[in-house]
């Protein structure tokens, strides 16, 4: 698989074959089931379908539009900056060397370089929804981006960062979610490899996935573990009593106002978790925009 590229060849032909990938609505795009975004998404997606076909009205729901390639235009759109500034960028970028902006021989990566064009600008920290408005613009987040951020739902845990901080963080979380992905297809095509030299002839279970031990292997249950849960059903019953998709219910609201209680939030980044960051992650940070 090329470095560059999200999801694995042999890892696309399967999903393909299956219905579970297909071309996105431009060039550079992918549209892939959401059930096999991630480690954790064929538990959070467990009621789509997975024989929802990519002609259907249903498939806006049931699908996901990724890069096809990781270093890319629809990549800087991806991880949350508009159109035109997107546009700016890249243009920047591919007029580098092919391997890159570089500084005195360091190379640049290619996250770097995004949030990069985040320092030079003015920041706030200020109760002023206009304030914020006006250096997210200036730092050319797209506008459905800037609503996630800007959610009254979550103004307490917003202003208790700064504007910039946010901004990177969203980056930053969106980029390392299509790490996750291509980390994921890569797997895949792994265990297709291994089914494929194994003298039984082991099948590939219908829905783009091969199996071990008679296990689908983007089953949560086959990532976490036997026995153990996954990172998902914790996030979703850190807050008794609180689904993962109404976090702007009132009974959501009450529950992450209670004195002495911390929520872990649905975005909340599993690499983090991973690392034992204490640090909350706001969901804004990883839907799906």
């Amino acid at each position: 698989m090329s470095e560059s590229t999200i999801l694995a060849p042999l890892d696309v032909a399967n999903l393909a074959s299956h219905g579970l990938l297909g071309p996105g609505r431009t060039t550079g795009s992918l549209r892939i089931h959401k059930r096999r975004l991630n480690a954790s998404s064929d538990e959070e997606h467990h009621h789509i379908p997975l024989n929802i076909s990519l002609e259907s009205p249903a498939a806006r729901d049931a699908f996901a539009t990724i890069p096809a390639v990781l270093i890319s235009r629809e990549t800087l759109v991806y991880v949350g900056l508009s159109e035109a500034k997107a546009t700016e960028l890249w243009d920047q970028w591919i007029n580098w060397p092919a391997s890159g902006p570089g500084d005195g021989g360091l190379q640049v990566t290619f996250i770097d370089f995004i949030t990069g064009t985040l320092q030079n600008q003015v920041n706030t920290a200020e109760d002023d929804d206009l304030q914020w408005r006006a250096r997210l613009n200036a730092c050319g987040i797209a506008v459905n981006v800037q609503d996630a951020i800007m959610d009254p739902h979550f103004k307490y845990l917003r202003l208790s960062e700064s504007c910039l901080f946010w901004a990177k963080d969203t980056i930053e979380m969106r980029y390392a979610g299509l790490k996750d992905i291509q980390r994921l297809s890569c797997q895949r095509e792994m265990e297709l490899r291994r089914a494929a030299s194994r003298p039984s002839g082991d099948p590939v279970e219908h829905g783009g996935v091969g199996r071990q031990g008679g296990q689908n292997l983007t089953d949560s249950s086959s990532l976490t573990g036997q026995g153990h849960r996954s990172i998902s059903g914790l996030q979703q019953q850190s807050t008794p009593g609180v689904g993962a998709d109404i976090w702007g219910s009132a009974s959501a609201i009450a529950a992450r106002n209670a004195p002495g209680h911390i929520v872990l939030f649905k975005g909340l980044d599993q690499g983090r978790i991973a690392g034992l960051s204490t640090r909350m992650v706001p969901w804004f940070a990883s839907r799906s925009f």
